[in-house]
């Protein structure tokens, strides 16, 4: 019985374990998405969104295979970029609050790059989702949105 739980906890944690990306590899076989991408993003609850107002979303992805951001008043720290099925999903921690006046205690932020099927090298424009969240794997009290970021 020991064994067997001893198994369970060890399956249990070694799937929680979040895969390590590599910037390099999804940006160099996906050239297109080198470049600045911005627009101002939108939180679906309604209440929520007034309260917040729109924020600034920027993501710079450069040919070195960086990847840099801001929101809002935050800057993405250890950002890291992985393919999807939807298209891309960037991931970063947030170096303070959205807006520092807000008691908002949200600080990792994921955004689902969201890229046409067919002429994605021609693509300017992405219709994505982001998340704001405590932590990577599971947050019940997450705040999503929407933006129209522009390819610059």
């Amino acid at each position: 019985m020991k064994v067997l739980t001893l198994f369970l906890v060890m399956l249990l944690s070694v799937s929680c374990i979040e895969p390590k990306t590599d910037n390099k590899s999804v940006i160099s076989s996906n050239p297109y998405l080198i470049g600045n991408w911005s627009g101002e993003g939108r939180f679906l609850n309604i209440d929520f969104n007034k309260e917040m107002g729109g924020i600034p979303i920027n993501i710079e992805i450069k040919d070195n295979y960086e990847i840099y951001g801001t929101i809002g008043d935050a800057e993405l720290i250890n950002v890291s970029m992985a393919k999807a099925k939807y298209g891309f999903e960037i991931k970063g921690k947030l170096s303070t609050r959205i807006k520092e006046q807000t008691k908002m205690d949200k600080d990792h932020f994921i955004l689902l790059l969201v890229l046409p099927e067919e002429d994605r090298e021609k693509a300017t424009v992405s219709d994505a989702n982001f998340h704001l969240k405590s932590n990577y794997i599971f947050d019940l009290a997450m705040r999503v949105g929407g933006v129209s970021l522009m390819k610059l």
